[in-house]
């Protein structure tokens, strides 16, 4: 089932916002494109869903130029198998699979600076922070939740180095 949504132009410019849709149950991502006049949906304005695989329990999710090439790029957390999934868009709202256990740095914003992102076990708190270490962070975005069968409370967090 849909779990968790975010709307960003996938298509590369047209100026569109489109839908990525995180379904837990069926561990994929969904991408809508969407062909109406910018900024409004209809029923009639998506095109039917492209799947994408992801990992085992797709919950949190969010877009951004990853790899720098111009093109957004979405990213997800996998409650069940603690771990990132990254879907290079290659074009047109195409995707390219990539996963990472536990966290990963990439550039959430266009500029220089690497942000963060990990997947993290709230009872545990396990992370690895040796990487950052000798860093100082100044900047922390996060959402935390904890699964509706209250069994494995996780969180998504973002980190930002200055």
């Amino acid at each position: 089932y849909p779990y968790a949504m975010v709307l960003a132009d996938f298509v590369g410019g047209d100026g569109k916002l489109d839908i990525a849709v995180a379904n837990s149950e069926s561990h994929t991502i969904s991408v809508y494109r969407n062909l109406s006049v910018a900024g409004t949906f209809t029923n009639s304005s998506l095109l039917p869903k492209s799947d994408f695989p992801a990992g085992t329990g797709p919950r949190f999710i969010d877009a951004a130029d990853v790899d720098g090439d111009g093109l957004i790029d979405v990213v997800n957390a996998n409650l069940s198998s603690s771990s990132f999934s990254v879907h290079r868009n290659i074009a047109g709202a195409r995707f390219l699979i990539s996963p990472f256990k536990n966290g990963m740095v990439f550039r959430f914003r266009a500029d220089a600076l690497p942000d963060s992102a990990f997947v993290v076990q709230i009872s545990t708190n396990l992370i690895d922070w040796s990487d950052v270490a000798t860093t100082t962070i100044t900047n922390f975005l996060g959402a935390s939740f904890v699964d509706s069968n209250a069994v494995l409370p996780y969180a998504f967090y973002r980190l930002r180095n200055p």
